[in-house]
């Protein structure tokens, strides 16, 4: 990392972009930097730098317990909870996820299908152009998150089936 403090030019790795993108998604779904600064006691400029790729400024765990307890039922939530936990080789599910299923369960599998299908399009494509997926592949398409969705909405369903189980 760069000595600057404010240097715009870190190149951090890739699990550590992610969890920047995160934080952009959290600070974007609380209602933005000025939002964010106001409701914490901070410049809005420090919520520009953290979730920006290329600093090296990173939100405070404190501010992330803050900001995603204000931002329930919007998509993505948890969004720094569940990189972090992407970033550890886990999917996040709620603990109290499993004490409902679906009021429609049509509608769940078909989200469900539609995920799928949508990363099994991109993988088949890929495979179209040389019989292989390389790292281009991946990162064009955005597999990754992908297939990270595809892993929470899994990880959802089968809480719901284990609800009706019981």
């Amino acid at each position: 990392m760069s000595a600057d403090p404010h240097s715009r030019t870190v190149q951090h790795p890739p699990r550590l972009q992610a969890l920047k993108a995160a934080t952009k998604a959290l600070v974007s779904a609380f209602g933005g930097q000025v939002a964010a600064g106001e409701r914490l006691g901070r410049r809005h400029q420090h919520y520009s730098d953290v979730g920006l790729p290329n600093t090296s400024h990173f939100i405070s765990i404190e501010d992330v317990i803050d900001l995603e307890s204000e931002t329930h039922g919007m998509a993505g939530h948890p969004h720094v909870t569940r990189a972090l936990a992407r970033a550890q080789g886990f999917a996040l599910v709620r603990a109290d996820a499993g004490d409902q299923a679906p009021e429609d369960w049509h509608s769940h599998i078909a989200g469900l299908a539609k995920m799928a299908g949508g990363l099994i399009s991109d993988i088949s494509q890929s495979l179209a152009d040389d019989g292989n997926i390389c790292t281009g592949d991946v990162a064009q398409r955005d597999m990754l998150a992908e297939s990270a969705q595809l892993l929470d909405v899994s990880a959802a369903l089968h809480a719901a089936l284990r609800a009706v189980a019981q």
